[in-house]
């Protein structure tokens, strides 16, 4: 996925666009996004479990899964494993270790947390010399020549959870930047003090889009060129109507064409991003 040189014709007359980067970007359930830019991969909570309690969660479709650890070809294989938080909708351990076994990424990102320090994980990443990076506070990771993780700790939503570490995820790939906020708590959050306030795609959960406060923030802080809805259980396990509150959203805040849905297996979106116009 390289960039490239076109024209096009617009009110202002002739205009070259200076760089168009392609990106992709999979679901792999729940929160677990695939992003593909300019040939640089990231998994983002893309290996998770279902079987806990206490979330709505859709397991990871076994040939999505397949894909995952055997490394078919079907899906790119990830450069950067990024996790969120430790839930385990969001980070399992032992699909991780089940990964790492198969697998060299150039490097792995987990928030530290307590007494557990994914042990088995660790030890498999120190044996095939794979880069572990134990986040625990805001940090910028500089791991290519254009490109840049940076963590920013949030508070998880609701009282439950304050004492979980959580983290907000940017990742840029050279003009390109993507906000994962996963459970990010945003009555209580920030996000002026956001380093980074406008990104090509902002994803956030259906609780982050439905609520006044969230809207607040996505219209008023933060902008995107476009917004992308995840973190929602499959159609046939959506026993609280999730996927229909977020269409009603989308409608009531009139953002049909600004918002993507990612709640169906398999599904897959591509698109150029577009940076800096000239005239001719």
């Amino acid at each position: 996925m390289s960039a490239r040189n076109f024209r096009r014709q617009s009110m202002y007359g002739e205009l070259k666009a200076i760089d168009v980067m392609k990106c992709q970007i999979y679901l792999i359930g729940n929160a677990g996004i695939l992003l593909e830019i300019n040939k640089k991969t990231f998994l983002i909570d893309g290996l998770y479990s279902a079987d806990g309690k206490g979330f709505q969660t859709s397991p990871i479709p076994e040939k999505i899964c397949q894909n995952l650890l055997e490394n078919t070809g079907e899906l790119p294989s990830p450069d950067y494993l990024l996790f969120s938080h430790p839930h385990f909708d969001h980070l399992s351990e032992k699909l991780l270790c089940s990964y790492l076994t198969g697998h060299r990424p150039k490097a792995v990102f987990l928030p530290r947390q307590g007494n557990s320090h994914y042990e088995a994980c660790r030890r498999i990443m120190k044996e095939k010399q794979i880069c572990c990076k134990l986040v625990s506070e805001d940090t910028n990771y500089k791991v290519g020549k254009y490109t840049e993780i940076r963590y920013i700790k949030t508070r998880h939503l609701g009282k439950t959870f304050g004492e979980t570490i959580h983290f907000c995820i940017i990742v840029n790939v050279c003009q390109a930047s993507f906000l994962f906020t996963a459970d990010t708590d945003f009555f209580s959050e920030k996000f002026k003090e956001f380093p980074q306030k406008h990104f090509d795609g902002i994803f956030v959960n259906p609780l982050f889009y439905h609520n006044s406060e969230g809207q607040e923030i996505l219209k008023n802080t933060l902008s995107a060129e476009r917004f992308f809805v995840y973190h929602l259980p499959f159609l046939e396990d959506d026993r609280y109507h999730l996927q229909n509150m977020v269409k009603k959203d989308i409608r009531a805040y009139g953002q049909d064409k600004k918002v993507t849905v990612f709640a169906s297996p398999g599904q897959v979106i591509e698109y150029e991003i577009q940076k800096g116009e000239e005239k001719l």
